[in-house]
């Protein structure tokens, strides 16, 4: 699956700080540091990071509230499926909510029955 960006959407950059924090533990450590370079994420915290990026800090808050009505409303699992560590499908699936947050449910629920991550959970 390949997906273009939603409208207006930029590159993660990490370095410039598009990341979650971590601390890290190390065993000669006594406390928790800091450390950018050794900072390791799964692919499931980026599927996270994603959202938690555009929904805190979108200009759009009403938008992003709007699709994230929508997504409790109607959902994928990941129990079962093989495609849980394909963020672009979950990112395109969730830009479904994004895009028609506004429209009619129609065109929510035409986009949802085409997409390929409802067809993998169905």
């Amino acid at each position: 699956l390949e997906r273009c960006g939603s409208p207006g959407e930029v590159a993660n950059e990490p370095p410039l700080g598009h990341r979650y924090d971590l601390y890290m533990y190390r065993e000669d450590d006594a406390v928790p540091t800091y450390a950018p370079e050794v900072q390791i994420s799964s692919t499931g915290h980026s599927k996270k990071m994603a959202w938690y990026m555009a929904a805190l800090n979108g200009p759009d808050q009403l938008r992003q509230r709007m699709a994230w009505a929508l997504a409790q409303i109607i959902v994928v699992g990941e129990e079962g499926s093989n495609n849980d560590e394909e963020i672009e499908a979950w990112t395109s699936f969730y830009d479904i909510f994004t895009r028609n947050a506004f429209g009619s449910l129609r065109d929510v629920l035409r986009e949802v029955t085409y997409s390929p991550l409802m067809g993998s959970y169905l």
